[in-house]
């Protein structure tokens, strides 16, 4: 019997030391480290923009319904009429211009935009069997935010006629003061018999750009993993702060005209008064945004000391306003922009 007995025990033994060594060759985790990684980065925002209406005694606005700007060439535009034959026979017939209203502006826009990106970070961690828990400063740096900008035309147009007066008569009408129109703005002018025509109409020239932009955010973060000897996946979440501009800037130049003419006459035109006016807005705003980093990947000891890492996170940041202002009018609109965005980085780590 002890024979067999004194080789299995030798076996046993020789099992337990061979587990012994294994166990002492696994990678441990634990320690202190510093290191860098490269990658992109796309930046996503969601903005709103809403328009306000004028201010006391301003004739300019935004329509507060509509979202579209009626300057003050729309508005005379749209308050024109002529009275015709006010001073001699007929039926003193009148006709105001009613313009329809113009193209709704951007209310809101979801924009994207790619950037190369590096990232710098330093932490601690300690394995605690398969586990493994520590803390990580990250600092990422590139060109980030979003922008819009765009330029269209847009235009209203408005005609009708009076009554016929076989002996002529008188067409008198006026636009409002303040703008500066070709001629002095007033129609009063000997019609030839026939009746009286008017038309008017405007035409705008718009522009609207606003965005962010950041070139740096910082997110202190816990991490968890479970490691597999040489590899390790984790998790890693924590706060992350960013300071981050956001402009605006918005352009309306509006040409207007009303004619009036004597359809009896061909060719004949009594008043054509043309009148211009421009806008312009801009605004700017900074301010430092908090908000979160959460994220996943994967580290690779390639050495007791290297350590290999691919990740994926994503960062939000909330919310920041811009308004652009104009010296021109009291009209004002406001852009409301999220601030997020989603990272892949490969990296290389030195481990203490």
């Amino acid at each position: 019997m002890r024979k067999y007995l004194y080789p299995s025990v030798m076996a046993i033994m020789a099992g337990l030391t061979g587990s012994s060594a294994m166990a002492q060759d696994m990678f441990d985790w634990s320690g202190f480290y510093v290191g860098g990684a490269v990658g992109v980065v796309q930046s996503d925002s969601t903005a709103d923009i809403a328009y306000g209406t004028d201010a006391e005694g301003i004739s300019a606005a935004w329509s507060a319904s509509d979202g579209y700007f009626t300057g003050k060439i729309y508005d005379d535009v749209d308050g024109a009429s002529i009275d015709f034959d006010a001073n001699g026979p007929g039926s003193d017939d009148d006709y105001e211009l009613d313009l329809a209203g113009l193209t709704p502006w951007l209310t809101e826009m979801d924009l994207t935009a790619l950037a190369w990106a590096g990232m710098g970070f330093a932490g601690g961690q300690v394995q605690m069997g398969a586990f493994v828990l520590g803390g990580e400063v990250r600092g990422v740096f590139g060109e980030f935010g979003n922008s819009y900008s765009d330029a269209w035309s847009d235009g209203v147009i408005d005609s009708g006629s009076v009554s016929d007066d076989p002996e002529g008569g008188i067409v008198t009408g006026s636009l409002p003061v303040g703008v500066s129109w070709t001629g002095d703005g007033a129609i009063n002018e000997q019609l030839a018999p026939g009746g009286a025509a008017i038309h008017g109409g405007v035409d705008q020239d718009n522009s609207l750009a606003f965005g962010t932009s950041y070139d740096s955010y910082f997110a202190p973060v816990a991490k968890l993993g479970v490691a597999a000897d040489r590899f390790m996946l984790f998790a890693l979440a924590g706060p992350s702060v960013a300071q981050v501009t956001a402009t605006t800037s918005a352009t309306v130049d509006e040409d207007g005209h009303v004619g009036v003419t004597n359809p009896a006459i061909d060719g004949n035109s009594v008043a054509d008064l043309d009148g211009s006016a421009s806008y312009d807005w801009s605004g700017s705003n900074t301010e430092t945004l908090w908000g979160y980093t959460v994220g996943a990947g994967v580290d690779y000891a390639a050495t007791d000391n290297m350590i290999l890492r691919l990740e994926a996170s994503m960062t939000d940041l909330g919310t920041i306003d811009v308004t652009g202002e104009s010296d021109e009018t009291g009209a004002e609109y406001t852009v409301t922009q999220t601030v997020a965005n989603f990272a892949l980085q490969t990296g290389v780590s030195v481990k203490f």
